[in-house]
């Protein structure tokens, strides 16, 4: 394969349309987006056992 034009200068992004995020950051940002993820798979749990009671409330089962 040729490297030659492996990193060519005309194919790299417009610096107006790209935002640089340090990785420390990135990394952080990630992290608080999986456990939120996991948040919700946790909710979406409890929401699945509810079982609507006969006035219209919500009973949760173990």
């Amino acid at each position: 394969m040729d490297d030659k034009n492996k990193d060519r200068k005309d194919e790299w992004p417009d610096d107006d349309q790209v935002i640089y995020i340090p990785d420390q950051e990135y990394h952080c940002f990630m992290q608080s987006l999986r456990k939120l993820e996991e948040a919700q798979k946790e909710f979406l749990k409890i929401r699945d056992n509810m079982k609507p009671l006969d006035n219209g409330e919500l009973k949760v089962e173990s």
